[in-house]
């Protein structure tokens, strides 16, 4: 599931625990952060930088990442590590 970092970081805090996060550039690496944290059932953060975008292309690695995201039962929180992002 789709969710932003603010809940799940005050949960990590209060339980004392840690969110895993993790650099993506393209389709596979996401399937295994995700099914890394589906056999986990831990929450995570998925980063992705300006440079991955550019490289694999805005719209096919941001929409596989949230694709992947709002299918699991995990909570995901998509973070754009490191850069801002200008929609044409």
């Amino acid at each position: 599931m789709l969710t932003t970092s603010q809940p799940l970081l005050k949960k990590a805090l209060q339980n004392k625990t840690a969110i895993g996060a993790f650099n993506t550039s393209n389709l596979e690496i996401t399937q295994a952060i995700i099914a890394a944290a589906e056999k986990n059932d831990s929450p995570v953060i998925i980063q992705t930088s300006m440079k991955a975008l550019k490289y694999a292309g805005y719209e096919a690695l941001s929409s596989a990442i949230l694709e992947y995201a709002k299918k699991t039962s995990v909570p995901v929180v998509l973070h754009l590590d490191h850069g801002i992002l200008i929609q044409p």
